[in-house]
Parts: structure tokens; C-alpha cells; sequence
């Protein structure tokens, strides 16, 4: 028998994983658009725009520590994942996954952390000069730049986190594989599955170029923004099943104990 990860550990991971979605979701769903009508991205009149956006946003620095908090909580929650993959043999892709998805989160806050509370500070001040034609050359060049080191971070931080979603999916795929019967099969089929086509997705759209410059920009976007986050919605749930013994499992290869050394008395 494998040794038993622990209901509250499995419960509380579960909640890390959901309460991620969630807030990812609501940050995002309050977010303003980035549209073309606020002008080419790099352009003066879009970076007049944004900046113009940002200050009369109230509640923008509410959404972003939403939208930065997501990730965190997945790769904290997701470690539960990476156990019950292990107690199937998998001891190699999850963990993989857990250091890419680690990775792209700390990319991911920075990312947020810059356009949630350093960017509007320079907005402010681009607005303030705009009396004053070269003063606000100068300050439009500063926004611009942050602006672009954003999104440039941004594109590596969702990379890193579709490949580590790519990777957990093989782990979910050996659970799926080690369940006998009960929803926790189909679920973790359907998420294994999915989440490789999610990495694939995220992949084809950088080399494709539809990325560039970042993905908040692109109409790739959204649809892979909100189905990650249906994924470790769906994540969540299998590791709550776990935790209350409604997945069904199968018999998973056997975990033999330590050896114990022979006292010294007993050997002689």
C-alpha cells in the first residue's frame, strides 16, 4: 500500500489550486481591455492611452495582486499533485513541471507587480506633462520602456507556465491510468489530455509569432488565459476527491519501506 498523503494536506492543496482560479478569473474578467483603438502597441497615442487608462482605473492595482496571486497559488498547491503522481511511479515529469510552473509564476508576479504599481506612478507623471512638449517625449520614452519590459517578461512567464501545465498533464495522465473505476478516471484523462494541448497551444503561438510582442496583446490570448484556469479548476477538483477518498484508485505500485540495519547483537 502507498502511504497516505493526508486529508487536510490534500484539502488544503486542493483550496490553494481553486482559490488560484478563482482569483485569476475575477482579476481578469474586471481587467480593462486592450484594445486597437487605443493605437498601435508602441506607438505615442497608444502609450498616451494606456497611461490615461491606468490613472482613471481606480481599482487598478485590485486587479492585478488578483491576477499575480494566481500562479503563486498553483505552483503552492500543485505540490500535492506532484506526491500523488509520485505514489504511481512518477517521479520525473511532475516535478519538472512543478520547477517550470514555479518559474513562470516568479516571472509572472514581477510582470504584475511592474504594471500594477510602477507603471501607473509613470503615468501620472506622463500626464502631468503633457504641457510641456519635451518633458513628456521624455517621460512617454520612460513609460514606453517599462511598458515593453512588461510584456517581454510576460511572454517567458506564460511560457513557463503553459510548459509546466504541459508536464503536470503527464502526471495526471499516469494517475488516470493507475484508477480502477469512479469519476477521478475520466476527469484525469480529460485534464491530461487537455493540458498537453494547452502547452502545444501556448508553443505554436510564440513560434508562430502570434505572441509578439506578448500575449496580453495577442487574440491568443484569452481563450488560453481562461481555459488554464478552467484547467486548475479541474486540477483542484481531482486533488479534492483525493482528499475525501472519492477517486477511486486502483492499487498503485507498491512503496516498500526503508531498510533497517541489524543491530550489531543480533548478528552476532
Amino acid at each position: 500500500m502507498t502511504r497516505p498523503l493526508g486529508r487536510n494536506f490534500l484539502l488544503f492543496s486542493g483550496l490553494l489550486l481553486l482559490a488560484g482560479s478563482m482569483l485569476q478569473m475575477n482579476g481578469g474578467r474586471r481587467h480593462p481591455a486592450i484594445t486597437e483603438e487605443m493605437g498601435t502597441f508602441g506607438s505615442d497615442e497608444f502609450m498616451l492611452s494606456f497611461a490615461k487608462l491606468m490613472v482613471n482605473e481606480k481599482d487598478w492595482q485590485l486587479y492585478h495582486e488578483q491576477m499575480l496571486a494566481g500562479p503563486l497559488l498553483w505552483a503552492i498547491g500543485c505540490w500535492a499533485v506532484i506526491l500523488l503522481a509520485r505514489q504511481v511511479g512518477d517521479s520525473r515529469w511532475t516535478p519538472m513541471g512543478f520547477i517550470a510552473l514555479a518559474m513562470g509564476a516568479v516571472l509572472w508576479v514581477l510582470t504584475y507587480m511592474y504594471d500594477g504599481w510602477v507603471s501607473p506612478e509613470t503615468a501620472k507623471a506622463l500626464l502631468a506633462a503633457q504641457g510641456d512638449e519635451t518633458l513628456a517625449a521624455a517621460i512617454t520614452q520612460t513609460y514606453a520602456s517599462g511598458q515593453w519590459f512588461t510584456i517581454r517578461v510576460g511572454i517567458y512567464s506564460w511560457l513557463l507556465v503553459a510548459f509546466g501545465t504541459a508536464l503536470l498533464s503527464i502526471g495526471v495522465i499516469n494517475l488516470a491510468r493507475s484508477y480502477s473505476r469512479g469519476i477521478g478516471k475520466p476527469l484525469a484523462w480529460f485534464l491530461g489530455g487537455f493540458g498537453l494541448f494547452l502547452g502545444l497551444w501556448s508553443l505554436v503561438g510564440w513560434l508562430s509569432g502570434n505572441y509578439y510582442p506578448g500575449p496580453m496583446v495577442s487574440l491568443w490570448w484569452l481563450p488560453a488565459n481562461i481555459a488554464t484556469q478552467f484547467w486548475f479548476t479541474g486540477l483542484s477538483i481531482l486533488v479534492l476527491l483525493h482528499a475525501f477518498g472519492l477517486h477511486q484508485r486502483g492499487d498503485a505500485t507498491p512503496v516498500s519501506p526503508a531498510p533497517t540495519e541489524q543491530p550489531v547483537a543480533e548478528r552476532a
